[in-house]
């Protein structure tokens, strides 16, 4: 028997071949998450401290023995880098994907600004995986009641991917289409010959109205999930290129959003932090909101960098401002996410401004996950030479480098960014909010 189950793991790892093995859009194989009979391969027992049998302790746990690595460099489908220990001080994490590395919720920076000493860690959705690192925690979801305890992979993933969507984007019944492959990028696997009930999954296999909710909490449910007051609205249409996990240091990866009516990112988020959505509670920055045409609109396609606003629509789009697309067809969506030629177009009129305009979905090297430094004056800077340089703590100039860095060596900051290089910003950069309100 412990035979048979080493040849099914086999097969499962095997199955990792390209971006769009194992999931497929739907639910993958049981034995990759599950030991069935309480003992895996190599005749551990597993399984024991959860009631589902999972081959991890917690449901991220499970999730992150395929999803993380020690990687170094981007790996497709990995979402944490990991390492021995304590993360190496200066040292940044490998993973590139647009959702972020969770490896950056293992480091904490030092530094001393303007007579203070400041102690941080870059922010995220911190979800429980004690096994690689990131222990439960407490609190709730800012601007909304979600317990921080029951937070993991599959609050927001559906591991087994029920809900589904038909070739064009639109949800469909849940048990009259069978998933044939994953919705999540440009190409979608083609129908067998005189199939007419074909679906595929929803992007990333986000949760949607016609799924059900599972909790990533070991033991009883907590009484805010069982009381139903998380509810997702129908999941968001994005299309991602199955090359998304890489470096941008030269070519940006280009994830295309869309904003259809109650399918929104915005909404679908605002299903766990509620008072952080426009039509709902604190009303914080805008969400959903369509880009004014008299003003962010005009401004994000001219704006290249502080002091240079001779862009054009044609050429605009940055991966580190993101937006949604107004109601684009799943195929005008495969276009601009496009594996080989990514369109780099900027927005037009109707598109939109949305949560993942500035944040990233799993962490990032910043504060609150966001895509760029939002707690200094400037995001680049100069090196002894006065030449344009990431600010690091390897970076000679004392002079407010040490708040720009915050902690940062200078590799730490390019990393944050995707490897671009500073030139695509020049010197004296500042907070790409400006990207859309051109204050600068």
């Amino acid at each position: 028997m412990k035979l048979l189950r080493f040849t099914v793991a086999a097969a499962f790892l095997l199955g990792f071949s390209s971006a769009y093995a194992f999931h497929d859009g739907g639910v993958a194989d049981c034995t990759g998450c599950h030991a069935i009979h309480n003992e895996n391969s190599a005749g551990t027992v597993v399984g024991t401290t959860n009631s589902n049998l999972l081959i991890g302790d917690t449901v991220s746990d499970t999730c992150l023995q395929c999803h993380a690595a020690a990687d170094t460099g981007p790996s497709s489908y990995h979402v944490m880098s990991t390492v021995t220990g304590s993360y190496p001080a200066g040292q940044a994490p490998y993973e590139r994907t647009p959702g972020g590395d969770f490896g950056w919720l293992l480091k904490t920076y030092s530094y001393s600004a303007h007579g203070e000493a400041v102690t941080w860690s870059p922010g995220g959705h911190h979800i429980n995986a004690p096994a690689f690192g990131l222990p439960q925690q407490t609190g709730t979801a800012p601007g909304g009641t979600f317990p921080a305890s029951a937070l993991g992979c599959s609050s927001c993933h559906d591991p087994h991917g029920k809900a589904r969507t038909d070739a064009n984007g639109n949800l469909v019944a849940q048990n009259a289409f069978k998933i044939i492959g994953s919705g999540s990028y440009p190409t979608l696997q083609a129908p067998a010959s005189g199939d007419t009930n074909d679906a595929y999954g929803t992007y990333r296999l986000l949760y949607t109205n016609n799924s059900y909710y599972s909790t990533n909490f070991n033991g009883p449910i907590p009484a805010t999930i069982q009381t139903g007051s998380v509810t997702f609205s129908t999941s968001p249409l994005a299309i991602a290129p199955s090359t998304y996990n890489q470096s941008e240091a030269t070519n940006q990866v280009r994830v295309a959003y869309d904003s259809l009516p109650g399918r929104t990112v915005g909404l679908w988020c605002a299903s766990c932090h509620p008072k952080m959505h426009t039509n709902s509670g604190l009303f914080v920055h805008p969400i959903d909101a369509t880009l004014d045409t008299g003003g962010e609109l005009g401004y994000y396609n001219s704006y290249v960098s502080s002091g240079n606003s001779t862009g054009n629509n044609t050429t605009s789009f940055l991966s580190l401002v993101p937006f949604g697309s107004g109601g684009d067809s799943r195929t005008v969506l495969a276009t601009l996410a496009s594996n080989t030629t990514p369109t780099s177009a900027g927005p037009v009129s109707g598109d939109t401004v949305m949560c993942l305009s500035c944040h990233r979905a799993h962490a990032s090297g910043f504060d609150s996950a966001t895509r760029w430094e939002n707690e200094a004056e400037f995001i680049t800077y100069v090196n002894a030479a006065n030449a344009p340089a990431w600010p690091g703590t390897d970076n000679a100039p004392a002079q407010g480098n040490a708040q720009y860095a915050r902690g940062k060596t200078m590799a730490e900051t390019q990393a944050s960014y995707y490897d671009r290089p500073v030139t695509v910003f020049g010197a004296y950069q500042r907070s790409l909010c400006n990207k859309c309100h051109a204050q600068d």
